[in-house]
This record gives structure tokens, sequence and C-alpha cells, in this order.
């Protein structure tokens, strides 16, 4: 994902109207369930919809089924974007590959790419 949200400190507050955006708030729990290596399952969870109906009563949590689906439509945006970018800005790309576990215990082949870009 692009953009990691800004986190504010303690003593740091930020006074603004704003507007709730049902996508955007889609966006936050696909990245939520991408960087903490949650499974598509977790938002079935007691726990994760009652704070989502404290926070935002009229916000309907997806199904497990949603976000995953939500989930490989980001891949798929994302993919496309790398693709472009790739084709219209850099010359030479080096590509390595590695393997990994998660915590879950589930074995990963990642690709790890270097390029010089314009700046």
């Amino acid at each position: 994902m692009e953009r990691v949200p800004e986190l504010l400190s303690s003593n740091e507050a930020k006074l603004k109207n704003w507007n709730l955006n049902l996508n955007e708030v889609r966006e936050a729990l696909i990245y939520m369930v991408i960087v903490d290596e949650l499974p598509f399952k977790h938002v079935a969870k007691t726990s994760v919809r009652h704070l989502m109906s404290i926070a935002w009563p009229r916000f309907h949590m997806p199904s497990r089924t949603t976000v995953a689906r939500n989930y490989y439509q980001h891949y798929l945006n994302e993919r496309a974007k790398l693709k472009e970018t790739f084709r219209t800005s850099y010359q030479r790309v080096c590509v390595t590959t590695n393997t990994w576990t998660s915590n879950q215990r589930i074995n990963y082949m990642c690709i790890t790419t270097h390029y010089i870009d314009k700046d």
C-alpha cells in the first residue's frame, strides 16, 4: 500500500471538519489485514464488530468473502500501477527472489526489485 496513515502523538491534536467515507474505511480495513497478516475471517470476530458498532454504528462490516474480494481487487490495482510505472519510467530493473515463512507458518516467495528513478 502506498499511503501510510498519519499517527498523532499524545500531545498533538488536529481539529478539522471531515466526512466519513465508506471507501476509505474499507481501504483501511484492507490495510489492517495486509499489514497485520490477519486472516480474512478476522472481520467476523465479535470484538471487531463491537468496535465498529461503537465507532460508526451505521457501518456494515463486510463479510470475509467481501474482504477477500476487496483484497484481491486492491492487489490487481497495485499490480496495474506498478506495471505502468515500470513501463513509463525505468530503463533497468534488478529482480531478486527469496523465500520466507510468515507468523502463521505459511511459506512465501518474495520478489525484490531495485531500480534508480529520475529523482
